[in-house]
C-alpha cells in the first residue's frame, strides 16, 4: 500500500464518528488553548498503543482465540455503555468534566477503529516501513482529532447546544455499545 493511500484509507476510518470523536466535539467547548493539544495528544496516544499493540501482539491471539475477542468486543460495548448513561445525565455543578483525558484515553484503547488499524493495515502494508506506518497513522489521528474539536467548537456554542449535544452524544454512544455487544455476540 503506497504512502498516500495508507494515509487516505487511515483518515477515511479515524474521521468518521465514533465514541473517541464523539468525545472531543462534546469537550471541544471546555478546552482552553493550552490543554487542546493534551486532549490531541491523549488521543494519539491511545490509538498508537492499541495499533501497535493489536498488530504485534492481540492480532495471532485474537485469531487462534475468539473468545479473547469477544471478551475485548464486550469491555469496549459496557465502557461506551457506561459513557453514553453518564453523559446523558445532567452535569452536576460541583462535577468535573466527564469528558477527562483519563476516560478519552480509555475510550480511545477501547476504540474498534484502533483494533481495526491494528489487524488490517498495518501487516498488510509492505510499501511502509513500520515506523513510517506508525508516524502516519500519528498525523492522521492528530488531524482528525483537531477536525472532531474544530467541529465542535463551532457547532456547540451555547448552553443550550450543549445540553441537546451531550443528548444526541449520548444516544450515539449507546447505539455504539449496542452494536459493539451484538458484533461481540454474534
Amino acid at each position: 500500500m503506497e504512502h498516500l493511500a495508507f494515509a487516505s484509507a487511515s483518515f477515511a476510518l479515524l474521521v468518521l464518528p465514533g465514541p473517541t470523536n464523539a468525545m472531543l466535539a462534546l469537550s471541544a467547548t471546555e478546552l482552553s488553548t493550552i490543554r487542546t493539544p493534551l486532549r490531541v495528544g491523549t488521543v494519539v496516544v491511545g490509538y498508537l498503543a492499541t495499533i501497535v499493540g493489536v498488530a504485534n501482539i492481540a492480532g495471532p491471539l485474537l485469531q487462534d482465540h475468539v473468545a479473547v475477542e469477544r471478551i475485548a468486543k464486550l469491555a469496549s460495548a459496557f465502557w461506551v455503555l457506561y459513557l453514553g448513561f453518564r453523559l446523558w445525565a445532567p452535569v452536576q455543578s460541583s462535577e468535573k468534566s466527564l469528558i477527562g483525558n483519563v476516560r478519552l484515553l480509555v475510550t480511545t484503547l477501547l476504540n474498534p477503529k484502533g483494533v481495526v488499524l491494528g489487524l488490517t493495515m498495518i501487516p498488510p502494508s509492505q510499501n511502509l516501513s513500520p515506523s513510517a506506518a506508525i508516524a502516519t497513522i500519528a498525523v492522521v489521528v492528530t488531524v482528525t482529532s483537531c477536525l472532531w474539536l474544530l467541529a465542535g467548537r463551532l457547532l456547540l456554542v451555547g448552553s443550550r447546544r450543549v445540553a441537546v449535544a451531550r443528548k444526541a452524544g449520548s444516544a450515539i454512544l449507546l447505539l455504539f455499545s449496542a452494536l459493539l455487544a451484538s458484533s461481540a455476540l454474534s
